[in-house]
Order: structure tokens, then C-alpha cells, then sequence
């Protein structure tokens, strides 16, 4: 029998190459004539750069300024031509932040990946823009790309978003042109517009640290940028992700929107591997109504229906309120003695999910 593990990591608790390596472990107690195929994934989000190095990319480091430009080592992968950067690794979410980090936060780190990257002669570069610190619009990346933002008296404004409120024009004839022989692809599943009460600044600035008045702060900045590079491109979905990464790399660098859990199906190959599979394994740590709206764990369940491959899903908590047409759901946590435990200790309930598949399959259910 050959079986395919392709889980997402179990956020906060155990990443995507671990959760394989739980389950298979179980598998191989119960089922040791099973064929197992290890397919790690990630929805472009938190460890996406370990799920590539499973997958053969080669993970390059380079330290860049971080977020209030102090020094960060941060890495990205690359293969055959294909650059995948995450964001965070350069622009990374810090827990606690102050109102005062959440405007000043720039995303001048992500820029210097880019041109780091470009210097490998890249034919495309993926970004991933989730689980960024601040809402700057991309200005910080722009401008470490080559372009000035400059205030009404001709003078370069300031890093972060709350610099934003000075901005008066944006001249990008000095961005890089390597740029240009470059296909540039964001990645986000993220339909958050960059302005307004459901954009960058109202939704996800306050969980970056802003309060009520940065976050007026931070949308009038959003919307003097948006005037100037593309105000049609602000209002469409996605725009918002990442503080607004998104919309710098589609409105100033031409990039394409793509799903992030898509695109890592492709670059995984795993939907090639799950061919001929008799059962596909998959999983998150919540599995929720959120997980069948283009998350990868959906995806991945989307991708097995359509070859009538039967889906396991293995999760730390099911918060679906009903069954899902052939899926069989494995929570954790129902075997451990408090949902705390089945995040500290994964790997035990993990095992032991995997021990429950391969009775299954020995039963012949």
C-alpha cells in the first residue's frame, strides 16, 4: 500500500517535517509492509523554508536590516531557477510589539532578500508575505529595491508605515533592473484589501501592536501610497497582505497573486506523488471550516478527491461541526490528557494517530 504524508506543521508546536516523521513512525509499528512517501507542506506561511529543504532547495543565508533596522540573519531557498522568499525571515511578527514598533516596523529586510536573490540570476521569485511586523505597504522593500520616497520640501522620508504620512511622491526609475528579466509571484490566500475597515491597517495592524491612533496613522499613510502607485490594484484582494507587501510587489514590481497553498503543491510536486497512492495523509494543528477555504490541508484533501484517493486528516483540534465526504479526522487531542499536552508533546499522540492508520490498514477499513 502506498501512502502519502503531506501535512501542513502544527503551528506553535511541531513543524510539518516532524509531523511526518511522527506519523510514519507509528505507521511502520502497524503496517510495516505500507510504502511511505514523506511530503511535508506548508501554505507559504511559518516553515516554509524547512518544508523546501526537504524538497530539495538549497537554503541561503544573508544578514539584512531588520524591522527597526537593527542586524537578522535571514535565509531563502532556491532551485533550478525558482527563488521562494519568506518575508517573515527579514519583516518577522514580533509578539508584544508597541504601538510605536508597529510604525515604525519597515520592510527594507525583504527588499535586501530580493536582491540578494537577484544576484543568482533567478527566472522567477516566489514572495511569501504572511507573518509580517508592520504595515509600510512594501514602501521599506521598494525602497531598498532602488526607489525614494520623497516628502513635499523634496526630502526622503522615514522608514515604517507612520513615515507614510509625509509621502508627497514616489519616483521608481532607479529600481532594479533585474527586476524586469524576473517573474515575480506573491503568494497569499489572504483576500484582505490594502485600505478601508476590512484592510491592511484596520485588521491586521492591531495585531501587530498598533492602537486606534497608529492605526489612523498607518491607513493614511497606506492611502497616500496607494494614490500614487495604484489605487485600482489597492481595492482588489490580497492587496492587503503582509502590511501591504503585496500590493508594493503587484502595483510597483508587476508581480501575479497567487495562492500560496497552490503554488507549494506545485513546487512540492506532491500532487504528482499522490498518483497511484491508495490513502493520503494530511493535517493541521486546528482543522476548522478555514482549512477547506484554500488552506493546504483543503487543498491537499481537493487534489486526493479527485483521484478518489481516501484522505486521512491528523489534527491537534477538529472544529468542524460536520463530517467531511471521505475524510476520516484523527484528533490528538482526544487521546491526550488536556489539549495543552497534545501541544507540548506532540510527537507521543502523533505516534500513536500513526499506529491507529496502520491498524486501519491491516484491518482492511
Amino acid at each position: 500500500m502506498k501512502i502519502v504524508i503531506a501535512p501542513d506543521s502544527f503551528k506553535g508546536s511541531l513543524p510539518a517535517t516532524g509531523v511526518v516523521e511522527a506519523v510514519a513512525e507509528g505507521i511502520r509499528e502497524t503496517a510495516p509492509g505500507a510504502v511511505l512517501i514523506a511530503q511535508p507542506l506548508s501554505d507559504g506561511g511559518e516553515g516554509t523554508l524547512d518544508v523546501l529543504a526537504h524538497h530539495g532547495f538549497e537554503i541561503h543565508r544573508v544578514t539584512v536590516p531588520g524591522s527597526w533596522g537593527e542586524p537578522v540573519v535571514a535565509s531563502f531557498a532556491s532551485r533550478n531557477g525558482v527563488v521562494v522568499i519568506e518575508s517573515a525571515q527579514a519583516f518577522g511578527f514580533l509578539p508584544g510589539a508597541t504601538a510605536t514598533q508597529a510604525v515604525e516596523a519597515s520592510s527594507a529586510g525583504v527588499g535586501h532578500l530580493i536582491k540578494e536573490a537577484l544576484t543568482f540570476g533567478p527566472t522567477e521569485i516566489l514572495l511569501t508575505v504572511g507573518g509580517t511586523s508592520g504595515t509600510d505597504g512594501g514602501f521599506g522593500m521598494l525602497r531598498a529595491l532602488g526607489a525614494r520616497g520623497l516628502d513635499d520640501q523634496g526630502n526622503d522620508i522615514g522608514q515604517g508605515g507612520g513615515a507614510l504620512r509625509t509621502l508627497a511622491s514616489l519616483d521608481l526609475s532607479g529600481l532594479d533592473p533585474r527586476l524586469s528579466k524576473t517573474r515575480l509571484r506573491v503568494l497569499t490566500d489572504v483576500t484582505n484589501p490594502l485600505l478601508g475597515a476590512t484592510g491592511a491597517a484596520a485588521v491586521f495592524a492591531p495585531q501587530k501592536g498598533a492602537d486606534p491612533d497608529a492605526v489612523a496613522l498607518l491607513e493614511g499613510g497606506l492611502a497616500r501610497l496607494a494614490g500614487l502607485v495604484g489605487v485600482e490594484v489597492a481595492e482588489g484582494p490580497g492587496a492587503g497582505a503582509g502590511g501591504g507587501l503585496a500590493f508594493a510587489a503587484m502595483a510597483a514590481l508587476g508581480a501575479s497573486q497567487e495562492s500560496g497553498a497552490q503554488a507549494m503543491m506545485e513546487l512540492t510536486g506532491v500532487g504528482a506523488e499522490m498518483k497511484g497512492a491508495d490513502l493520503v495523509i494530511t493535517g493541521e494543528g486546528s482543522f476548522d471550516s478555514q482549512s477547506l477555504g484554500g488552506k493546504i490541508t483543503g487543498v491537499v484533501i481537493e487534489h486526493a478527491r479527485s483521484q478518489n484517493i481516501p484522505v486521512v486528516v491528523v489534527c491537534g483540534v477538529s472544529q468542524m461541526s460536520a463530517a467531511v465526504s471521505g475524510v476520516t479526522v484523527i484528533e490528538i487531542s482526544a487521546s491526550a490528557p488536556s489539549i495543552q499536552e497534545s501541544i507540548d508533546n506532540p510527537e507521543v499522540f502523533l505516534r500513536e494517530a500513526g499506529r491507529t492508520i496502520g491498524r486501519m490498514i491491516t484491518d482492511g477499513r
